[in-house]
């Protein structure tokens, strides 16, 4: 239904977008990798959200020393009514581990490893330089 000119504007924009899509099957994961999720929590861009589509979790990390790290089991929480948040990620894992099994906290682990090297990768996209 798009002209030619509308139809290579959609195919260009087409190969940056990087979430799932309707479009498209949906996946959990590729070629071994997990298909993940991000989403900045605020306007101030303080927090940052990851879930992967093959897991029910969801890690929250701070990108300032003002917010917690959160973890919500959204299989059983889907509300996310019962967090569990901690000051510092070891806190977090060591609680993770304890509460929902060792698969979970290596979850947390991967999931804060991929959350921070995409903050920076966005960073370094935008140009971004602090003034702290």
């Amino acid at each position: 239904s798009l002209n030619r000119k509308d139809m290579a504007v959609a195919s260009d924009l087409l190969h940056d977008y990087e979430g799932q899509s309707l479009i498209r099957p949906y996946k959990s994961s590729r070629n071994g990798r997990r298909a993940w999720n991000f989403g900045v929590i605020n306007s101030g861009a303080s927090m940052l959200s990851v879930t992967s589509a093959d897991a029910p979790w969801r890690l929250v990390i701070p990108l300032d020393r003002a917010s917690q790290w959160r973890f919500t089991d959204l299989k059983n929480d889907p509300l996310e009514l019962e967090p569990l948040e901690k000051w510092s990620m070891e806190q977090l894992v060591g609680d993770v581990r304890n509460l929902y099994g060792e698969e979970a906290s290596q979850w947390v682990v991967q999931a804060d490893a991929v959350a921070q090297w995409w903050a920076w990768e966005r960073k370094r996209l935008w140009g971004y330089k602090s003034t702290k």
